[in-house]
């Protein structure tokens, strides 16, 4: 088994020098979607085999033959991997049409900002915290998406206006509230949105043109306390947790942070490995001869988990749902808990086998590449930076499994805060929208214009603002043909 775990070393090596590679040769900026699936990857996938293989503690499922099995599970991730990385790179179309995609053009001032921020938070949390039924859905898709939206909105205000005590006062507020409401689940995803959301929010409003260690570093000090939180969540979690209102969560972390001593300190400390690559082999060798399974069922399933069980009586069910039943996981109750086999070991549960782990594989690849186009074409705008954040913790826990649910969950979160974002800035008196063909011109940072800039690359000041419009700063790290606006982004020098 050392000779399968150093493989798996290797390959996780290939997985995290990717995306250093690619923005190192100007391909794909560091962070992006496609950065944090590939981490996902890492995590979930190549690194997540090596302790148990070390070790040779595979004893929750009841595999027959772990070093076939797991030489199958390499191969796959090395199938996926490469291919991934090709479909995502030769997805011209999805890039093209990630860059026409509708933008909106006016953006207001930070104070307008807040505003909106904290009304999405709170519209946002009584959606989550709702106990109808019926609007399960509407939790689901647009309480934390508007809760996320609100704190990438809150992150690019912080990055911009540090000093001003009301404004940080409310941003605190929000991502506070933020914390506490997506913790009323079990899952980590929700809470890891929020953190990301933050960061992204802080990284394109002031440090996205940054040296990037640089940025790194300042991203880290101030996500310091929500990557503190995240892990004190991470190590409390147990069925006992499951029943706890958001609220008393909260007090039980600001109590981990008192009596964990160091470790409470240490961000990821509270992680525990989850058996991916054991269920995963447990596919391997018995799916599809003993458990037939739908072909393609995770691409139709992205676009079609949305619709409920009263309307499509026979919607199936997703492999993790199942699973403990199938292996008689011993010591769970295997009629309610879902386990998850990794984005290689769902592939693999399908009857297309080998097909499938290149399908899904140009499927996820393509579907990473035009948000990730939406998103580099309009960095600046903190619109679009906000409406790609509307559920980032389903791609950082994509290949861990469940990967057409958590796709479905940030499409449809994606195009349902989309439109609310498009008319909060049409509220503000700017054709929202960006005709075909007939963007402004590019902007200095490289956008397409769709930065807070007219055609002339002026900044778009508000009508009361106009006493700001000569509020600028040198801002050295773009040269000394450019300059900084305060408010509204790069500009050409007048």
């Amino acid at each position: 088994m050392t000779v399968l775990a150093f493989y798996f070393i290797v390959l996780s090596a290939i997985t995290l020098s990717l995306p250093l590679i690619s923005h190192a040769t100007g391909a794909t900026h560091l962070v992006s979607l496609r950065t944090i699936v590939l981490f996902s990857f890492f995590w979930y996938q190549t690194w997540n085999p090596v302790p148990a293989l070390l070790s040779g503690d595979l004893a929750m499922y009841p595999i027959q033959d772990p070093i076939g099995s797991g030489w199958t599970f390499a191969l796959g991730c090395t199938a996926w991997l490469f291919t991934f990385a090709l479909a995502y790179r030769y997805a011209t179309p999805l890039r093209d049409l990630g860059q026409r995609f509708p933008k909106p053009k006016k953006i207001p001032g930070e104070t307008v900002l807040m505003i909106i921020a904290v009304v999405l938070v709170v519209i946002g949390s009584s959606l989550r915290l709702t106990d109808n039924v019926a609007a399960g859905i509407l939790s689901l898709f647009f309480g934390i998406s508007f809760i996320n939206a609100a704190v990438a909105i809150s992150g690019w205000v912080l990055a911009r206006k540090p000093g001003n005590p009301v404004l940080v006062s409310l941003v605190v507020g929000v991502s506070l509230l933020a914390v506490v409401v997506s913790m009323t689940g079990f899952g980590r995803r929700p809470l890891l949105g929020v953190l990301a959301a933050f960061g992204f929010g802080f990284f394109f409003s002031r440090l996205r043109d940054q040296p990037i260690i640089k940025a790194a570093i300042i991203l880290l000090v101030a996500s310091y306390p929500l990557l503190l939180t995240l892990n004190a969540f991470s190590a409390l979690r147990s069925p006992e947790y499951l029943g706890m209102s958001g609220v008393e969560k909260a007090f039980g972390v600001a109590t981990y942070f008192l009596d964990g001593g160091v470790e409470a300190y240490i961000p990821g400390a509270g992680f525990n490995r989850s058996p991916e690559f054991e269920g995963a082999m447990f596919v391997i060798e018995n799916y599809p001869e003993m458990f037939s399974h739908s072909p393609f069922f995770g691409i139709w399933y992205t676009f079609g988990n949305t619709v409920p069980r009263s309307i499509w009586p026979d919607k199936p069910v997703h492999v993790s749902t199942r699973l403990a039943a199938q292996a008689d996981v011993r010591g769970v109750d295997q009629q309610a808990i879902t386990l998850s086999i990794g984005v290689v070991g769902e592939a693999f549960a399908e009857d297309m086998r080998w097909i499938a782990v290149f399908a899904y594989a140009i499927f996820i690849g393509m579907f990473v590449r035009f948000f990730d186009s939406i998103l580099e074409s309009g960095r600046s705008n903190v619109w679009v930076v906000a409406a790609i954040c509307i559920n980032l913790g389903q791609f950082f826990g994509l290949c861990r499994g469940a990967v057409p649910v958590f796709l479905n969950i940030y499409l449809v979160g994606f195009f349902a805060t989309y439109p609310v974002l498009m008319i909060a800035s049409k509220c503000f008196g700017y054709m929202p929208w960006v005709p075909d063909g007939e963007a402004s011109p590019a902007a200095p940072d490289g956008t397409d214009g769709t930065d807070g800039t007219d055609a002339n690359n002026e900044p778009l000041v508000p009508d009361h603002d106009d006493d700001r419009r000569g509020a600028r700063q040198d801002f050295g790290c773009l040269g000394g043909d450019a300059q900084w606006s305060e408010d509204y982004g790069t500009t050409a020098s007048p």
